[in-house]
């Protein structure tokens, strides 16, 4: 799929989606009414990731976040991640 986002260029080589994406409702005991279903999870970050968002947050409280976008991340060779 081909990205259809706005990005903001940071630098001459470096931009983000002008739309960043959140994972507090992934976190550990930030979760609704019951516990996620972590490969619809995986499914809707993929999808992000295909339409060009390819930048989330993870604050530090987030538990078991950081872990998560590890392993969609690693789920998306294709990906060129940033080395900075």
């Amino acid at each position: 799929m081909t990205p259809s986002i706005a990005r903001t260029q940071l630098t001459a080589d470096y931009s983000i989606p002008k739309i960043i994406n959140g994972g507090w409702q992934l976190a550990t005991g930030h979760a609704l009414a019951h516990a996620l279903d972590m490969k619809d999870a995986h499914n809707a970050f993929a999808e992000l990731l295909d339409r060009g968002f390819d930048t989330f947050d993870c604050a530090d409280i987030y538990t078991g976040v950081e872990a998560f976008y590890g392993q969609i991340t690693v789920s998306y060779t294709h990906l060129t991640l940033p080395t900075t």
